[in-house]
């Protein structure tokens, strides 16, 4: 999000107050978006024109700064630290109190990373990693819309020196050079990101610099201002109509590339139409409630987020779920309210701050740096006798015991200890897939023990182990070569080792496509006993979190909505519909190719056995005791397929 005190310090004119007005519009979209996401299907353009405001206003106050003679970087990055700063270092705070009474162990750790890069103004770079903006999982974090300050950080820190010496060797009427250039090349890696590594598309500054350069070409009106009264309100409408079309049009898919030039353009000419005098748009957008929303847009963007999140955890334990209309009204009334009273006693002050701008920046570094050393602190203290009055047992809470050797990413695919059994040279079974193969491995060993079989693993976390394609697989936004070698090891395997008689695949939720068609017939075609072991029912929520939430301290004061034995229940319905795509599509399909399936759900009723034992590590892995419970029902499963053939 942009910050929204990035004007520059000349008094209140009509120009700036529109400006404000567009802040507002764009900030109140998002906030729709974020509290339903049905009713504006593109709300998360909002975002774009906030770049495109923030590239044309900081552009502005450099480009006049070096026109006069006068900049000097200290006193910039001194004056984006005093804006930025202190609204966003008292959400943080506040937000880590949240979390300190809201949530689980393993929210609580991943809560503290996110807290750690968005203290370094780098969220944008950890979510480019991991997290799908647009799939509101059980994972969400409630620092989720940092990425966006932490691009606009990245630019503040580039831009001032790209526009200073590009002046000083250019001059400042060939800046647009520099400008027009960095405009097209930032659009199309844009464009070619989002057909490769759609989360580097979205999340990093490099695919959305020209969104930002946007507003500094207009800012340093390269292109001739417009002065007729018709000309200026054509451009403001069509402006408003492409902002307004991106809204209720943008695909999440094909976004952002090509298409985030529909609200970019919009605010751009929005911006462009009012340089030399404003039109009916502009006058629309200088309403005193719009204004108001963009003087407090800053906070209003900080706030409101975290206060959806954690309140949807409070509620429910769920992120998922969609909030009522009461919620929503209520959500938004309390976004405001926070938002008002950060503008008020937190923005408004510290912008008064007269400091020198030396001792601005030492002060800021400071509390980055303070902030990142407390959450290595807070991430240790997830399971601290001070937060958690319930404690679980470390075998529950881990993968099976051959997961790091034999599964995790890195990890070594041809080491002995991957081959369990009496017959290291000549096994009879493999066991191949992603983490979902992984959590049956102790089911399988609990069979072939009985049988007297060895069984070799040939699996990785987060790769299709078994599955052959034409495209190469990707991680992080590179080709995973890692995953590359094991479908080649898992191949050539089943070709070389004769004494195989049993392959086990399985996969997170497949759905039939080319790729998949192709391996399973190609697997049919190599006559061994082939079974694919189905997905286990899903929970809302990571049911050791749930049982951990109901033993917090807070929960002794203010008992949760959801209570231990709820949320350790299976909810079938949610279940259901998350497994159905795989059950109506790729299931049926495997009878084609002639392979068994075991089907793990009659088995699963809850999140543990009869002895007590979690079950599950996560929402749908299980853990060692899960596998072993498998284990007995998996024998009864091969028995009988044995008795059948």
């Amino acid at each position: 999000m942009s910050n929204p005190a990035n004007q520059p310090p000349p008094q209140k004119t009509q120009r700036i107050q529109f400006i404000d007005g567009l802040r507002g519009l764009a900030v109140l979209i998002i906030l729709c978006f974020h509290l339903n996401p049905n009713l504006l299907k593109g709300g998360f353009v909002g975002v774009d024109i906030f770049f495109v405001i923030s590239g044309f206003l900081i552009t502005q106050i450099i480009a006049n700064e070096i026109k006069d003679k006068n900049f000097s970087f200290a006193r910039f990055y001194a004056r984006r630290i005093r804006r930025i700063f202190p609204a966003l270092f008292v959400m943080l705070s506040a937000s880590a109190i949240a979390a300190i009474f809201l949530l689980g162990p393993s929210e609580f750790r991943a809560f503290f990373k996110d807290f750690r890069f968005a203290s370094a103004q780098a969220s944008n770079i950890l979510f480019s990693k991991t997290v799908d903006y647009f799939a509101l999982r059980h994972e969400a974090s409630p620092l989720l819309h940092t990425w966006s300050l932490g691009v606009e950080e990245q630019f503040y820190f580039v831009w001032p020196f790209l526009l200073y010496f590009s002046y000083k060797f250019l001059g400042l009427k060939k800046i647009y050079v520099t400008l027009t250039a960095l405009f097209f090349l930032s659009l199309g890696l844009s464009e070619y990101l989002l057909q490769t590594t759609p989360l580097h598309a979205f999340y990093l500054l490099h695919a959305r610099a020209w969104e930002l350069a946007l507003g500094g070409i207009i800012a340093l009106r390269i292109i001739p201002p417009l002065t007729k009264a018709q000309h200026i309100n054509l451009a403001s409408l069509s402006g408003l109509i492409l902002i307004i079309l991106a809204v209720l049009l943008t695909d999440q898919k094909t976004f952002p590339g090509i298409w985030a030039l529909l609200p970019c353009l919009g605010a751009g000419l929005i911006i462009y139409s009012a340089q030399q005098k404003t039109g009916i748009i502009h006058h629309a957008l200088s309403n005193k409630a719009l204004v108001w929303t963009g003087l407090i847009s800053y906070s209003l963007y900080l706030w409101h987020w975290p206060l959806i999140i954690f309140f949807k955890m409070a509620d429910t334990g769920s992120v998922e779920e969609a909030l009522t209309i009461p919620q929503q009204i209520g959500l938004a009334l309390a976004s405001f309210i926070f938002a008002a009273a950060s503008y008020k006693w937190i923005e408004q002050p510290t912008s008064k701050i007269t400091i020198h701008p030396k001792r601005i920046i030492f002060a800021g570094l400071l509390i980055v740096t303070v902030f990142i050393l407390s959450s290595n602190v807070m991430k240790r203290s997830a399971e601290s006798n001070w937060r958690v009055t319930y404690k679980l047992d470390p075998v529950e809470t881990a993968p099976n015991n051959l997961f790091e050797l034999c599964a995790s990413p890195g990890s070594a695919f041809n080491l002995n200890d991957c081959i369990i059994g009496p017959n290291k040279d000549k096994y009879e079974v493999i066991l191949s897939g992603d983490s979902h193969a992984s959590h049956y491995t102790p089911a399988v060993l609990k069979w072939a023990q009985e049988k007297g079989y060895t069984v070799r693993l040939i699996m990785r976390g987060a790769c299709q182990a078994w599955v052959r394609s034409e495209y190469p697989p990707m991680r992080d936004g590179a080709i995973d070569t890692d995953c590359m070698n094991i479908r080649d090891e898992f191949y050539k395997t089943l070709s070389a080792q004769k004494s195989v008689k049993y392959v086990f695949l399985s996969l997170k939720l497949p759905k039939i496509n080319k790729d998949i068609e192709t391996s399973l017939s190609d697997l049919s075609q190599l006559h061994k006993e082939t079974v694919f072991l189905g997905s286990v029912p899903i929970f809302k929520q990571n049911p050791h979190n749930c049982m951990v939430k109901n033993h917090l301290l807070i929960t002794q004061l203010i008992p949760r909505k959801e209570t231990a034995e709820s949320c350790l229940s299976i909810d079938q319905e949610f279940s259901d519909k998350e497994l159905e795509p795989t059950l109506s599509d790729f299931v049926p399909a495997l009878g084609k190719y002639r392979i068994s399936y075991f089907d793990p759900l009659p088995y699963m009723h809850a999140a543990f056995d009869q002895e007590g034992h979690f079950l599950y590590l996560d929402v749908d892995h299980l853990n060692q005791y899960g596998g072993l419970y498998l284990g007995g029902h998996l024998i009864e499963f091969m028995n009988k397929l044995e008795h059948k053939s």
